[in-house]
């Protein structure tokens, strides 16, 4: 009796220790991938303001980091995360990113909050609470 305790002791211990780490590492990569959509934000904003074509370049580069940065943490958020939801991460920085390409700067700022919404829903679903059980 006293060994199936132990064990299940053992894996409630696991599970907590393992969510933690995963909740941790999911919440790190949301908050560099938030923080760097704010700045491109910033930049999005000035170019509407202002026309300049070297602030075009820089946001180019911009989105390309963001996705590269993307790209890096995919794998690993992929073995505990539905690929669904990664992929409507994906699927708003690339429509980002092609209105960056196309100089649509209205476009560009709707991309980025519906990628920060995106970014946002994955970190409250991933949360281990009591109303994500039922």
């Amino acid at each position: 009796m006293y060994k199936e305790v132990i064990i299940s002791i053992v894996i409630i211990i696991a599970i907590i220790i393992g969510n933690n780490i995963s909740q941790g590492y999911t919440d790190s990569s949301i908050e560099e991938i938030d923080k760097k959509l704010s700045n491109l934000r910033e930049q999005v904003y000035k170019s509407l303001e202002i026309d300049v074509k070297s602030n075009n370049d820089k946001m180019k580069q911009e989105i390309d980091e963001i996705l590269e940065e993307w790209e890096k943490r995919y794998y690993l958020l992929a073995i505990y995360i539905e690929h669904d939801e990664l992929e409507k991460v994906k699927k708003e920085l690339v429509s980002l990113k092609a209105s960056i390409d196309v100089e649509e700067y209205q476009d560009a700022i709707g991309d980025v909050d519906r990628c920060t919404f995106a970014l946002e829903h994955l970190k409250e679903k991933e949360v281990l609470n009591v109303d994500n059980f039922f």
